[in-house]
């Protein structure tokens, strides 16, 4: 019976296990996120990893959320971007400047012209780099609030 403490344990260290409070507004984003990332979502609510438009804002069963979200992340990550420990602003991983996100929602609402990281169901994101050490770039929240 050596198998379920180590499970447990393992949990545990993702911040899955039962002692852990949801982050996220929905519980399965949560299990998703810990699951694909091994740690707990950064963000809380609706915001950061815990922004349900991040995973094409709608999924009919947790194997479909868990694709999105590990669709999201791997496109969030080929496009070097992560969010902050406590999810509340997006950053670009080599450099630690800060991006701020001008748009996250459906591809065919996004500006023109815009430098695009492709989302699960046609969900787009926009970003705007600022240079390392300055926050992020005047004119856009670094995490705008759900639609």
């Amino acid at each position: 019976m050596r198998l379920l403490p180590s499970a447990l344990a393992l949990a545990a260290g993702a911040g899955i296990g039962p002692e852990q409070p949801p982050r996220c507004s929905d519980p399965w984003m949560d299990r998703a996120v810990a699951a694909a990332a091994g740690r707990p979502p950064r963000g809380a609510g609706e915001h950061g990893e815990c922004d349900l438009r991040l995973y094409g804002a709608r999924w009919a069963s947790y194997d479909e959320l868990r694709e999105q979200v590990d669709g999201a992340l791997r496109a969030l990550d080929a496009a070097g971007l992560e969010f902050t420990e406590d999810g509340s602003a997006l950053r670009d991983r080599r450099s630690g400047a800060a991006v701020a996100i001008t748009y996250l929602g459906p591809a065919e609402d996004a500006p023109a012209g815009a430098r695009l990281v492709p989302l699960p169901r046609g969900y787009v994101l926009a970003a705007r780099r600022s240079p390392p050490g300055q926050p992020a770039p005047s004119g856009a929240a670094p995490h705008p609030s759900p639609a």
